[in-house]
């Protein structure tokens, strides 16, 4: 989808350009809360670590600070359109899915990947004329850093995956 990778070096093709440019440009996008601190685009799918910083300043002061996916795979929590009545299946039996879809409207990594995807998807399918088309998987993944050792190995993770290409899972030869 984005490329190949030759000799260990991540070689990007106009839709890896598009989705390589688009993480470039997070930081402008989010001024003052959002600093994109590592990635790589890969043939199939990219790693970044994005730091939030500010959340604060955009929810109220009561309000937890939030992460995680807004639309969750039906794996994980039940469809939204479901009862509203009706508790999620791993919910902590405090809020009910309408109260728990409006928390995940004030969460900022959701809304910065949810932009991403649409807006890389919409110039990729513009570009290859293929409108409409899947550009990426429904869901993400996400951890959270909590020190600088952790932060560390996974820079190191993210600046040596193109080397470790050929024994990722969903390897192809071409």
């Amino acid at each position: 989808m984005f490329g190949d990778v030759a000799n260990g070096v991540m070689q990007l093709n106009d839709a890896g350009r598009i989705a390589y440019d688009h993480l470039n440009v997070l930081s402008e996008k989010y001024p003052g809360r959002v600093v994109v601190h590592e990635f790589v685009v890969m043939p199939n799918h990219l790693h970044v670590i994005l730091e939030i910083i500010d959340t604060a300043s955009s929810l109220k002061i009561s309000d937890p600070v939030l992460v995680g996916a807004i639309h969750e795979s039906p794996l994980h929590e039940s469809p939204l359109h479901e009862s509203p009545s009706r508790e999620s299946p791993l919910s902590d039996g405090l809020l009910s899915i309408p109260n728990r879809r409006d928390q995940r409207r004030k969460m900022l990594l959701s809304k910065i990947i949810g932009r991403y995807k649409m807006n890389t998807a919409k110039q990729i399918n513009l570009q290859q004329g293929t409108s409409g088309q899947a550009v990426w998987q429904r869901d993400y993944f996400e951890h959270i850093i909590r020190n600088e050792k952790s932060f560390r190995a996974i820079t190191e993770y993210i600046r040596k995956n193109p080397t470790q290409w050929s024994g990722d899972r969903f390897y192809q030869k071409h």
